[in-house]
């Protein structure tokens, strides 16, 4: 059982939610009666960084408690995600003082790669 739970844990973990709707609460509520935060907090849970991104974006947009998603987001970058790292570097910057320098020093350091390209697009 505990080799289930640890394959089970690393799907979550490795899982692609590119395919998923960036915001699907309200289609995918009730898929197998598990709604649609609990599975993205199974995700976050089991380290995908993905799910940390998206949902950190979706909350610190909509105004959901600003720190915590910042925290998710930075988690998702130091995670090695790289719209994270960009996402939280720009954001750094917007926020002004000691945030916005290493905004900027974090974007400096940014090599851009044919991914980065596609992250700003």
């Amino acid at each position: 059982m505990k080799s289930h739970n640890l394959n089970q844990q690393w799907v979550y973990g490795k899982l692609s939610l590119q395919e998923f709707h960036i915001n699907p609460w309200v289609r995918l509520r009730n898929v197998r009666n598990i709604p649609f935060n609990a599975f993205m907090d199974k995700c976050i849970d089991c380290g995908n960084t993905e799910a940390m991104y998206r949902k950190g974006m979706n909350n610190f947009f909509k105004n959901t408690n600003s720190d915590a998603a910042l925290e998710l987001i930075d988690k998702a970058s130091k995670g090695g995600h790289g719209a994270a790292k960009y996402a939280f570097a720009l954001i750094s910057i917007c926020l002004g003082g000691e945030y916005s320098q290493q905004g900027e020093k974090t974007i400096g350091e940014m090599k851009v790669t044919k991914k980065q390209k596609e992250i700003r697009r």
